[in-house]
């Protein structure tokens, strides 16, 4: 006994799609689906319906009279924007999630592997929390925003990362052009510029085996002491920094500080609510910001 379904692909084309009834797999076509709903478009107990939640770019009605950018929410899956394009921070594919970064990993789907959460972080860090972060790709980093922040944060991308601050004239909504606020518009290249040249002094900072503290990063990045040094709040975390204490007394090699920030890594690769800041600043205890 045989089953029919067909699917659409970008192009809008059907490609029939035939499986034994008890078959756990499909065979041919890419993964777009297209559900159709049937009944009448309005009646007396329901409305008619004005509009759709879209989950793909290519499904978006643009607004000729504003600067092109993808409809609010288009991409997202629940609290995660799996459309997006993963890029690679402190050794991890992420994409924006609700309230932070989530882990991905990409086989015939993209599947989620776990957070690094923000979003405690942020208000002692930087006196406005971040929620429904959104991220914009640059040349090194990425720029990652939230509309209700009054600043950005740029991320270095690779296997060890640093992030700085880059305060705005006011909360910004990401567009193509760049983060739109009450005074303009300021373009993601210089937010990378004016991030890039703090944490080129902050690398000037470190002692041997380009070991940084944290009181160094806080200064240096104009950071609350408190609020960097309670972003450590893992069990890990906290032998992780007192291990890099002790290999800084003993004046120890780039390497051995390094291996210590990788047994952490290790245990952060569960799939648990990893507080992202303890990762990034341990990251920038032990690693240069700069190539």
């Amino acid at each position: 006994m045989w089953s029919e379904a067909s699917r659409l692909d970008r192009r809008g084309s059907k490609c029939p799609i035939r499986r034994p009834a008890s078959a756990a797999t499909w065979r041919c076509c890419p993964p777009f689906l297209k559900v159709l709903i049937i009944g009448p478009a309005e009646s007396e107990a329901a409305p008619a319906i004005d509009s759709l939640i879209v989950q793909q770019a290519y499904q978006a009605q643009w607004h000729p009279d504003r600067e092109p950018s993808l409809p609010f929410g288009v991409g997202w899956n629940g609290y995660v924007h799996l459309a997006s394009g993963p890029m690679t921070i402190s050794s991890f594919p992420l994409v924006p999630s609700y309230g932070g970064l989530m882990k991905v990993t990409q086989g015939l789907t993209r599947k989620i592997d776990g957070p690094l959460a923000m979003a405690a972080d942020t208000m002692r860090l930087f006196g406005s929390e971040m929620y429904f972060i959104e991220a914009h790709a640059v040349d090194k980093g990425a720029v990652l925003t939230s509309p209700g922040a009054p600043y950005a944060l740029y991320v270095t991308r690779g296997q060890a990362s640093c992030f700085a601050k880059v305060d705005l004239p006011g909360p910004a909504l990401a567009t193509r052009a760049g983060l739109e606020h009450r005074s303009g518009t300021t373009q993601y290249e210089e937010i990378e510029r004016l991030a890039l040249a703090r944490l080129d002094k902050l690398d000037l900072r470190r002692g041997p085996g380009d070991f940084l503290p944290l009181t160094a990063i806080s200064e240096t990045l104009q950071l609350p002491p408190d609020g960097v040094s309670e972003a450590i709040r893992t069990s890990a975390g906290k032998d992780a920094l007192a291990a890099l204490a002790r290999c800084s007394e003993r004046s120890c090699s780039g390497e051995e500080s390094r291996a210590v920030i990788d047994r952490y890594r290790t245990r952060s690769d569960a799939p648990v609510d990893t507080p992202l800041f303890e990762l990034l600043l341990l990251q920038m205890s032990a690693h240069r910001c700069a190539d």
